[in-house]
This record gives C-alpha cells, sequence and structure tokens, in this order.
C-alpha cells in the first residue's frame, strides 16, 4: 500500500509569506528604537562620566590664566574622521579637556596627539568617534561613532548653546557654549539655567536626552 504525501499548496505559502511579513513589520520598528535606547544609554554614560571628571580633576591653575579652558567637555561632531570610508560625514562624538599648543592656544578640539580625550575606563580606548582620530584607528572607541554604531543620522540641541558641546565645572555644573569662547573663569549666564535638550534621530524614530540645569543629572526624556 503506498503513502500519498503531503505538500504545501500555493495558498499556504502565500499565508506564510504574509505572515512572516506582517511580524517582520510589527518588530522591525521595537528593533529600531532599542538601538537608539541602546545609543541614548551609552551617551548618558559618557556625560555623566565627563561629569565625574570635571568634579575629581579640578583645572585651576593660578600660574595660567586660561586654565579654565581645560575643562572636561563632551563634544558631538559630524566628521569625515567619524565614518568607516574615510569620505562620509557622520555623526560622533568624544570626551576630552584641552589642552595649549606650544604657543598657549587652546583650540577647543579633541586633539589625540596632546592626550586631550579621556580613556573609556572598560577598555583603554580614546573616548572618541573621530575628529583628530580616525574611525579606522586601533584606538577609537568605534561605539562613539554614534552613526556607525546606531545608526543615528541627525542631533538637534535646544536650550544647550550653540556649540553642540556641554562642559562642566569644578562643581559638576553643566556649562553652555564654547568654553574656548569665554573670557574669564565664571562668566555670567553660562551656567545651564534650564533643561538642555539633546534629539537624536534614525531617520524614523527620535530619542531625547534632558541635561538638567545646576546638577547636571542626565536622563532620557519626553
Amino acid at each position: 500500500m503506498t503513502q500519498s504525501k503531503k505538500a504545501f499548496s500555493v495558498l499556504e505559502i502565500v499565508i506564510v509569506i504574509i505572515v512572516i511579513a506582517i511580524l517582520a513589520t510589527t518588530f522591525t520598528p521595537k528593533f529600531e528604537r532599542d538601538t537608539l535606547t541602546q545609543a541614548a544609554h551609552q551617551i548618558i554614560s559618557h556625560i555623566r562620566y565627563t561629569q565625574h571628571l570635571a568634579l575629581i580633576d579640578d583645572k585651576f591653575n593660578p600660574y595660567e590664566k586660561d586654565w579654565y579652558k581645560r575643562r572636561w567637555q563632551i563634544i558631538f561632531f559630524h566628521r569625515t574622521t567619524a565614518s568607516s570610508d574615510g569620505v562620509t560625514p557622520k555623526w560622533g562624538y568624544a570626551v576630552f579637556s584641552d589642552k595649549p599648543d606650544s604657543s598657549g592656544n587652546f583650540n577647543g578640539i579633541p586633539n589625540v596627539t596632546r592626550d586631550e580625550i579621556a580613556l573609556d575606563p572598560l577598555n583603554g580606548t580614546l573616548l572618541s568617534g573621530g575628529r583628530t582620530i580616525s574611525y579606522n584607528n586601533e584606538k577609537t572607541n568605534k561605539k562613539t561613532a554614534i552613526e556607525e554604531a546606531y545608526g543615528i543620522i541627525n542631533i538637534s540641541f535646544s536650550g544647550c548653546g550653540n556649540a553642540r558641546r556641554i562642559a562642566f565645572d569644578y562643581l559638576g555644573r553643566p556649562l553652555t557654549g564654547n568654553i574656548l569662547s569665554y573670557t574669564s573663569p565664571y562668566p555670567e549666564n553660562k551656567v545651564l539655567s534650564s533643561v538642555c535638550k539633546i534629539t537624536f534621530s534614525n531617520g524614523r524614530e527620535n530619542i531625547k536626552i534632558c541635561i538638567e540645569p545646576e546638577t547636571g543629572y542626565t536622563h532620557i526624556c519626553e
């Protein structure tokens, strides 16, 4: 007695394909959201680390006129050096403390040749996704190249000053603007007085980080 073999009909195959497509559509946005959340938590951690460095590494020096320009800061940038191909400008960030050149001038840029960039305490890489070090350099922390690592294609700032950066003073208070432009250690209206909001986008979804005034408390917000 022969046994007949069952086969999928064309209709059943089509139904399976439709179900798979629906599931893919359902779970893809959640995956994208999770990627943005991962990026946000990492950035929050590094903002807090910048604040920690500012608290434990007071830059005061009575023998240096512009000592306050050495304060620890985190800067976001859109550069070709934050890209794996070295051609396409992409988003990254760096944690650094500026140092003067041989003429005593500061430039406000994280310079790897002057040992300005903070080390990741977890793996010893440089907390910079580009700028004066390329993405492909083995010393670069690849996750700080946030467009390469997390698909972030745009960053916008609200209430943070006009510098794409946040610095901290010796009390851990967040400062606005570019400290390169400061003319004194404690200029008026430079301590953050309202919430700084930084929005990160992958082109489909956004996630927002808030830095609170005075305390510098950083968190995901709406």
